[in-house]
């Protein structure tokens, strides 16, 4: 059976989920009775898997040294800021890269 979750732009078609235990991660973690449902949904049917996903922790963030050629990156940064050059800053248009690009916006002043 499948829940319908309308709003004023969107229509959400979920599986249908323990009511009960909807309304407790619902009012346990102050969230509405669809995130609750989405969550439980998705997996996060303990209250572990639920903080994991809600509250996250640095233990799930990665090293930015971790990633290809960040070394010559800070170096070209640091020799760019060095020499008083400009520095482009470019992201794309979704949640991630809007927030990216503003972030290095703010950093850079």
């Amino acid at each position: 059976m499948q829940t319908v979750i309308t709003g004023k732009n969107y229509m959400w078609c979920t599986q249908q989920c323990d009511t009960k235990l909807r309304a407790e991660v619902a009012a346990r973690y102050n969230i509405s009775m669809a995130v609750a449902e989405i969550l439980l949904n998705r997996g996060y049917g303990t209250p572990e898997k639920i903080e994991d996903f809600l509250f996250e922790s640095e233990k799930h963030i990665h090293h930015p040294s971790l990633l290809a050629d960040a070394e010559k990156a800070v170096l070209r940064i640091q020799q760019a800021i060095k020499n008083k050059e400009k520095i482009l800053i470019a992201g794309d248009y979704d949640v991630d890269g809007i927030t990216a690009s503003s972030l290095m916006m703010s950093c850079s002043y």
